[in-house]
């Protein structure tokens, strides 16, 4: 089954979340750790960009992306974009009323950590998202 999600800009179709593989399914709630709907993630892997799951659609319902950043081919939406874009969809998706969070992957390009902001390692995010809702809860 899929369902159809039409914004102001066009639709587009992506399975029902029953049907997303089950594993890439917990290794994204691995990540991110349990998170509002109003939360979106961005994976910055290196010369692209990456939503996946729930954050895509979200992303691709407010974002005027383009119909080749966005896929669903291993079985669950999928929005990918070029690094150069992440600055104006952040804004875009915080003027929708998200708040986004970027976990970048550490890559050998930048080996002395120079240029650049906070990197954040995605295998310790979910860790470090569990530590900073306890200190605000």
């Amino acid at each position: 089954m899929t369902h159809k999600l039409d914004p102001s800009f066009g639709s587009f179709a992506f399975p029902d979340p029953r049907d997303w593989p089950a594993e890439a399914v917990w290794k994204f709630q691995q990540i991110t750790g349990a998170h509002s709907v109003r939360e979106l993630f961005i994976f910055d892997i290196g010369e692209v960009v990456v939503c996946l799951m729930q954050d895509a659609i979200a992303a691709r319902s407010v974002l005027r992306a383009a119909p080749d950043e966005w896929s669903i081919n291993e079985g669950f939406p999928t929005l990918v974009f070029g690094r150069w874009k992440i600055q104006e969809y952040t804004r875009q998706l915080e003027e929708a009323g998200y708040q986004v969070c970027i976990l970048t992957q550490e890559v050998e390009r930048n080996p002395q950590g120079a240029g650049g902001g906070k990197v954040v390692d995605i295998g310790s995010a979910s860790e470090q998202l569990a530590r900073r809702r306890r200190k605000w809860a």
